[in-house]
């Protein structure tokens, strides 16, 4: 975990107030400001935010981004700072998994927060993140090296869990799934290192690839290098398509 302060002079405030200052109860020193002063009191002791504090991995984030909502703030006091409206614009970077804002009295500003972490692509527009949900982003493209995985967000955490699970009984035999899909009318279908694509059809998925890993792979082990599909949307066997070039029939079982 990194630590970035910002010391600038710019003023906001938070979810929690440190309760004590020089010693005394900030509770007594308030009630005792306002026996004193009335209702002026909380205007008279306010303060400007003098110091941000940050902290995070910062790896999707800046610090100037943070540090730029805190700015364009209207009212960067101590006590006038808008804190649910500050939250939300620092989550609607898109980055932010958890977030805590919090105040120091007299006039510094700690957030801290923790970052998504992509685990795969969803569609063209959006990751998965380490959580199983899906969070948009405007640079899916820059992280081609994810999986790629479609289907119905109501979904998304049993078609990762798929996933997960079907990516491990490939990488026993030393290849990787780069796309699973399932769509609308609940059809399966995955694509191994990013040209073998596999159909299992409207079935049960946990026994459609079991079928695929422990009876077809043996089959078409020697030559699945010069495979183009299997199909396996029958009720007994499949097909298989070779790719264009190589002189093979195709072949049904």
């Amino acid at each position: 975990m990194k630590n970035r302060k910002a010391n600038k002079k710019i003023k906001p405030q938070f979810l929690d107030i440190e309760i004590s200052y020089l010693g005394v109860s900030l509770p007594i020193i308030f009630l005792s400001g306002f026996l004193f002063y009335g209702p002026d009191f909380l205007n008279y002791i306010d303060r400007e935010i003098e110091e941000v504090v940050i902290i995070g991995d910062f790896n999707f984030v800046t610090p100037f981004e943070i540090e730029q909502i805190v700015t364009e703030e209207n009212n960067l006091s101590f006590f006038g700072i808008n804190l649910e409206e500050l939250h939300q614009k620092v989550i609607a970077i898109g980055w932010v998994d958890k977030l805590q804002i919090t105040k120091q009295w007299p006039t510094t500003l700690k957030i801290e927060f923790t970052e998504q972490v992509p685990q795969a692509r969803w569609g063209t527009n959006a990751l998965i993140n380490q959580n199983s949900e899906i969070f948009p982003v405007t640079n899916a493209e820059d992280f081609s090296l994810l999986p790629m995985i479609f289907g119905d967000s109501n979904e998304v955490e049993q078609i990762y869990d798929t996933y997960s699970s079907l990516n491990h009984k490939a990488a026993d035999r030393g290849f990787t799934i780069t796309e699973l899909s399932k769509n609308d009318r609940g059809a399966w279908s995955m694509v191994i290192d990013d040209s073998l694509q596999v159909n299992f059809g409207i079935s049960d998925i946990n026994n459609a690839t079991e079928f695929f890993f422990s009876d077809v792979y043996e089959e078409i082990f020697e030559t699945i290098n010069s495979i183009e599909r299997v199909d396996l949307r029958y009720n007994n066997g499949f097909s298989v398509r070779y790719k264009d070039n190589l002189n093979h029939e195709d072949l049904d079982t």
